[in-house]
């Protein structure tokens, strides 16, 4: 930094002016010299040497003013509670020589400490163990069935769902996944085969139904688990692109606001979405926006085609929108940060109607919640009582229906608690 005044630079200019003008007097006597008279030309030559001595003065003072314009700036001047004596931090008892720490070394260590503390060291994500057992023992044949079928959808969905799983991989899983269900219903039919649960203390006996009924009657549950756990799993990453694209949904209109107050300092796009990526604050729309920046670092694509493909491989409409809308501008040479200003107030518009949307169906549930948890219980209660003393229906004793109404509620609370999770917006 420079540490003279501005007026400086003033002087300079008026002394480049001076010397300018000197010389060009200078360039004119000595053109008219060759045509003047004798009487003249002595004249002419005292002017010239006149000027002569005036422009190496000019010069002279031009350096000197040059020499005095100093680079570099002098340390502050120490506070007055810092001239203070120091501290002695070390005495070495031997030599008797004591080692005392200046108040900018001081400083110097507080700020290498803070660095050391800030330092963030990444974990290597490893291969999973599950995913590793599933790919030794059905990767060939996954791969045989994705050639076969193809399998359009799943690769859309895992793709859009980051779960960084090829098809083959998946498929794999999915084999696996039936095999353990598959034996695991074989268990649970086994169980009901041979013996018969009870209310009743013992609670639990063998059958006296013959063995063929019994088969015959839990025969389903060896087809219908593994059936379900396949159809759930085969399903799942497109229930994942869905809670990944609403958890975009909850952090792209702050995201967006964040943009257009960035594409004001006229930054070209993709330093906006790397300076996005740096904060760290929007954890869903960083792996998304790392994707496009790979696609134009890594992969050489301009930032137009980045765009696009981006789009297609969002699980966010939203994002699909904004990423299309945003190559539209760039190609037609829009303004950015009127494109990112409206688009942030509409998504702003949305957010809110989803919010209130949520909150009104939270109150019906609440409603339905303390309908079927409180006064439910208390009629389900009453009507085994009655019936209970009247000899219809099960013979139940009092602390067996106590039992059956904690272990109902329980139950109702736990299906509750799951669609709460489900429906309730990501926060932070």
């Amino acid at each position: 930094m420079i540490t003279s005044s501005k007026d400086i630079f003033i002087e300079l200019k008026k002394t480049s002016a001076k010397e300018k003008k000197l010389l060009n007097e200078f360039i004119n006597l000595s053109a008219g010299l060759a045509d003047a008279k004798n009487e003249e030309r002595t004249m002419i030559s005292g002017e010239i040497n006149k000027l002569k001595k005036e422009i190496e003065a000019n010069a002279k003072d031009y350096i000197l003013k040059i020499e005095n314009i100093k680079l570099t700036r002098p340390l502050n001047e120490m506070p007055e509670e810092k001239k203070e004596i120091t501290k002695v931090t070390k005495t070495e008892k031997k030599s008797g020589i004591k080692k005392e720490i200046s108040w900018l070394e001081r400083d110097i260590l507080k700020r290498s400490k803070k660095e050391k503390q800030e330092i963030a060291f990444e974990r290597e994500i490893k291969p999973r163990i599950y995913v590793g057992v599933a790919n030794k023992l059905f990767f060939r044949y996954s791969g045989k069935l994705t050639k076969k079928y193809e399998f359009n959808e799943l690769k859309k969905n895992l793709l859009k769902a980051n779960m960084q799983l090829v098809p083959e991989n998946y498929i794999s899983i999915i084999i696996l996944t039936t095999i353990i269900a598959f034996f695991f219903s074989m268990i649970i039919s086994a169980f009901f085969i041979l013996f018969e649960p009870r209310l009743a203390p013992p609670f639990i006996s063998f059958s006296t139904n013959p063995i063929l009924i019994q088969i015959i009657k839990y025969l389903w549950i060896v087809i219908v688990v593994p059936a379900v756990t396949c159809l759930f799993v085969y399903y799942y990453p497109s229930l994942e692109k869905k809670s990944a694209g609403n958890r975009i949904d909850q952090e792209l209109p702050f995201a967006t606001i964040h943009m257009a107050a960035i594409a004001e300092s006229m930054l070209n796009p993709k330093g906006i979405f790397s300076i996005l990526i740096k904060t760290g604050e929007y954890k869903e729309l960083k792996k998304e926006f790392t994707k496009l920046v790979n696609e134009i670092n890594v992969h050489g694509m301009n930032l137009v085609s980045a765009l696009r493909d981006s789009a297609l491989k969002s699980p966010s409409t939203n994002l699909t929108d904004l990423f299309n809308g945003l190559a539209i501008t760039i190609n037609s040479g829009g303004d950015l940060k009127d494109f990112f200003d409206e688009r942030a107030k509409t998504l702003l518009f949305e957010h809110k109607i989803t919010r209130e949307k949520n909150t009104k169906i939270a109150e019906t549930f609440m409603d339905i919640y303390i309908s079927i948890v409180i006064a439910a219980p208390m009629i389900f209660m009453l009507l085994l009582m009655i019936m209970n003393i009247s000899g219809i229906g099960l013979n139940l004793t009092p602390s067996m229906i106590g039992l059956l109404i904690i272990v109902g509620v329980a139950l109702i609370n736990f299906v509750f608690l799951i669609f709460i999770y489900i429906k309730s917006p990501p926060t932070g």
